[in-house]
C-alpha cells in the first residue's frame, strides 16, 4: 500500500478526477432517448462505485491549473476523502490504482466503466 506521501505526489500528478463529474441516476432514467441526450451533449454512461449506474459529465474544476490543484492544502473534504482506487471510473486512469497494480495482474475489486460513444 502506498503511504500518504506518495498518493500526494501520485495525485498531483495525475488530477484525471478533477476533470469528470459523474452523477449517480435511477435506471429508469436510463431509457435510448435519455442516453442521446447526454451522449449528444459530451457525457457517457458509466458504472459507479457500488454498481449504480451513471452520467459522467466532462468538467475541469475551477481550481485546477496547469501546475495542479491551487487549493490542495485547503480543498474540499470531499477532494481530501476521494480514493481513486476505489472509483471505478478512474480504474484505467488514477496513478494510485497504476502504482498498485504493478506486480498484481487481476485486481478483482476494480470494474472497469463502460461508454457509450458519441453519436455523430
Amino acid at each position: 500500500m502506498l503511504n500518504e506521501e506518495k498518493k500526494r505526489r501520485l495525485c498531483l500528478q495525475c488530477l484525471e478526477c478533477c476533470k469528470i463529474l459523474a452523477v449517480p441516476i435511477e435506471l429508469k432514467y436510463a431509457d435510448p432517448e435519455s442516453i442521446a441526450f447526454y451522449v449528444n451533449r459530451g457525457c457517457w454512461l458509466a458504472t459507479l462505485s457500488g454498481g449504480r449506474l451513471g452520467i459522467v459529465i466532462p468538467f475541469q474544476c475551477p481550481h485546477l491549473t496547469p501546475e495542479g490543484c491551487n487549493i490542495y492544502e485547503n480543498r474540499p473534504l470531499a477532494c481530501k476523502e476521494y480514493d481513486g482506487t476505489r472509483d471505478p471510473l478512474m480504474s484505467d486512469k488514477c496513478l494510485w490504482i497504476k502504482k498498485n497494480r504493478k506486480g498484481r495482474n487481476n485486481d478483482k475489486n476494480i470494474k472497469r466503466s463502460r461508454h457509450i460513444t458519441k453519436k455523430t
